[in-house]
Parts: C-alpha cells; structure tokens; sequence
C-alpha cells in the first residue's frame, strides 16, 4: 500500500503470482490486491467510489464479507463509521445490478475488505491472504509468544542460512526453532495453512493454485530429506532448551504440526544449566526472544537472566582473524568462522544488560512494543605478530572466558552493588583496606 507497509506489483495471469505469494511469504502480515486508490473530500466521496467498484466482478454475492477501515478525516470520526459507509456501497451495487445481498460476517468471513484512508487518499484493497503469520502449525503457545512471520524476519536479519548449528537456549513453544527449520528446509511458511484469503476472489484458478501447492511439498520434502542427511553427517543442528514441562510439551507439538519431527532436537533445561558443548560444534548462531520487563515483570527480576546470557554467549568459539600479509591494509582484514548471537528485545539498553557490544541493532516493532533485533558475535583478532612470532605467541596467554553460575552470578551483582552504595563513605575516609560482617543465624 502507498501509506503504509510495501508496494509491488506483479502480473496476475503469469504463474498465478498471488498464491505463490502466499505460500512463500515469510515476513509479510498480510498482502492486499488494490482495487481503487483516489482522493476524497467527504463520506459521500467515500460511498461514491467505493460504490463505482464492479464488486459482482469481485466476490459472488453468495460469498460472507466484512470491511476493515482504518484512518480518520474526510468527514470520517471512527472507524466503524467508515466501514458502515464502504459496506453499504458494497451492497448497494449488488442491489443495483439485480443480485442478491451479500451477508455480513464479522468473525469468519470468506472475503474482507480492507479500507485505508490517510491525508484525503482512500484506498481499497481485497485481503488475498488473511493473517499471513498464523502458519497453521502453532495450536497453542506458551507465554509471551512471538508472531510466527517476526521470527522468521529475526532468522533471516541473523544472517543465518541453515548451514549450521542453530539454538534457541528459551525456546518456549519453538516458534524461533520452527522458522528456522522452515527456512533450512526450504518450506513454503504457508503450507500447512487449511485457507486463504483468496479462494473466494474470482481472480483465483483453483487449478494453478493445487499446482503450486504440489510443487510447493515436493519441494519442502527434499529440503527435509537434505537437512536430515546433514544432521546424520553432524553438519547442522536446531535445537532448544526450555524450563517448563507445559511449554516444552507444546513446542513438541508445534514441531510435528510443522512437520519437522527428528529435525529439531528438544531439552527439558534452564538457562542456568545452558552451556557450551563441542557436538555444538565451533560455529553457529543463538537466535532467542528472552522475556523483557513490559512483558512479562519487572526489570530487575530478568536482570540475572541476561547476565547469564551474555556470560554464556562469551564461552562460545570465537572466530580468530589472522593475516600473513605484509600489507598493513591487508592486515585489519579477517574471516569469520565463530558464533554469533541475535536477540530480540524490548528492555532499554540490552547490550548493557549482557555486558556485549552489538555489532548490529535494527528496529523490529513486536506488536505495540517497540523492540530491536541485536545482533553480536564472539571475535578476537589476533595481531600479525602474535600469528607469526614463535616466541610472541607463546610468551602471551589467551585470556578464558569464565562462565558464572546463576546462583555465584547474582551474589556477585549483589556484591558490586553494595561496593557501589559504600564507595563514596570509603574514599571520603580513605579507607584502601576493609571487611563487611555478615551475622548468619545457625538454626
């Protein structure tokens, strides 16, 4: 649309474009032919054009409909005022043209009808899809679930390409593990769904459209024959961890809804006992959607769970860039073979939160809440010298990265507070040597 969202626009008698679209679609919400896109002054403007549509071309009057309005102006005060006006145009066309009335349905309709109006320009559209990320794979979802087409955009931001491992250590119901394995498998993301948007539209030719659907499942079985054949050889790997038994329940479910049963591996485990492996091999991505404070509490009841992320992410293989040139250019090149880490989050200032600096940070809007994709990887550089010198490289040390339990994790956040709140009584009484007595109860 012109407002709001992506236009394109495709030739709708070559390959029946708009079920592909459908079935291959991963990161849109919704996609809606245009119909009509004009000026208007007034609500009669409004009926006027929305009535000069040949809708008996459109839709069978023996077809249920409901018209979505969004935007105000024009005379227009609310939306539902100005679906009543769109809707009432739509009805009286069919009238007029000898055919019976179309019902309305408001809960399950066999055609909706979108109507945006913005700055004086109305356009009219026909949702051909419905709800895009509604795969037809997630009957039921843990809490604070993430939509299915956002985790899909979050796998494909990550860089990740299915050609190696893959974890998500909070996994909740698996809808992050299950676009992954989507994409890996080459799955069309719509496959499962049981209808669309479009097959009351008169523009579909069912024909064209079981064709694609064919194609579409050939497809995704040798993607699934491929990426098994790969898991066998050791090469990739998806899987997940999660702490409640219910969630993990459902994302088993989900997986099989999706049919990805024996592709993507599940552990009943929490964050605090996630840790580095060598089956996990030395590179690969961590995609989660970790709780946030407006989601699900209060900032300083998570605080520990992203320390213990970013403590966890630092033991992973990091990539090491060396160079043997002599060019100094030449020298801060380097190739990544490392891991690397994608989360999404609404908690202000995440980075700070997992002690990592983020590589990347792109804006991904998760419903009303404003959230950004960060994106960090395990490197170090090593200097040309250090690569080439015998002596350099066994005289310096690589530095280990220590990983904290929960439990040590938070008593040492305590203690740094306490340090903190005392610092200022310690310099004012310059005091460079100090013990604080704890009385512990014995029972």
């Amino acid at each position: 649309m012109r407002t709001r969202g992506t236009e394109f626009r495709i030739n709708k008698y070559q390959n029946n474009s708009h079920a592909g679209t459908r079935t291959g679609s991963r990161t849109a919400s919704r996609v809606l032919v245009e119909l009509l896109h004009t000026q208007v002054k007034n609500v009669d403007d409004i009926y006027s054009v929305a009535k000069s549509i040949e809708w008996d071309d459109v839709f069978s009057p023996d077809s249920t409909f409901v018209v979505r309005f969004s935007g105000k102006g024009s005379g227009v005060l609310d939306t539902q005022f100005g679906a009543l006006k769109v809707k009432d145009a739509i009805v009286d066309r069919f009238r007029e043209a000898d055919l019976k009335r179309p019902n309305i349905d408001k809960d399950n309709p066999d055609v909706k009808i979108d109507a945006h109006l913005h700055s004086g320009n109305l356009t009219i559209a026909i949702d051909v899809s419905g709800a895009i990320h509604q795969r037809g794979y997630r009957t039921a979802h843990g809490v604070a679930p993430i939509r299915e087409n956002l985790a899909a955009t979050m796998v494909l931001r990550s860089g990740w390409q299915g050609d190696s491992t893959l974890i998500d250590p909070v996994c909740g119901s698996g809808t992050l593990l299950i676009e992954a394995g989507l994409i890996a498998t080459n799955t069309a993301p719509a496959l499962n769904r049981s209808n669309f948007g479009f097959e009351h539209w008169f523009e579909h030719i069912p024909k064209k459209w079981q064709t694609i659907l064919d194609e579409a499942k050939a497809q995704s079985e040798k993607g699934k024959q491929q990426l098994a054949e790969k898991i066998a050889e050791n090469t990739i790997k998806i899987i997940g961890f999660e702490a409640d038994s219910n969630t993990l329940k459902l994302a088993n479910e989900n997986i099989e809804n999706a049919g990805l049963k024996g592709l993507i591996t599940l552990h009943h485990s929490e964050l605090s006992r996630f840790k580095y492996k060598e089956s996990f091999g030395t590179q690969g991505m961590i995609v989660c959607n970790p709780p946030y404070g407006s989601r699900l509490g209060e900032v300083h009841t998570i605080g520990a769970l992203y320390d213990r992320l970013g403590q966890v992410f630092k033991s992973f293989p990091a990539s090491t860039s060396s160079d043997h040139s002599s060019s100094d250019t030449e020298q801060s090149s380097h190739i990544y073979q490392g891991w690397r880490m994608a989360i999404i989050s609404g908690l202000a200032d995440t980075p700070k939160h997992l002690h990592l600096s983020a590589d990347k940070v792109y804006s991904l809007p998760n419903g009303p809440i404003d959230s950004k994709l960060y994106l960090f990887s395990r490197e170090e550089r090593v200097p040309k010298k250090s690569v080439d010198n015998k002596d350099n490289r066994e005289g310096n040390k690589e530095e280990q990265d220590i990983v904290l339990e929960s439990d040590v994790l938070m008593f040492a956040n305590r203690l740094k507070k306490n340090l903190k709140a005392t610092s200022k009584i310690i310099k004012k009484r310059n005091i460079c040597a100090y013990m604080k007595i704890l009385s512990v109860e014995c029972i």
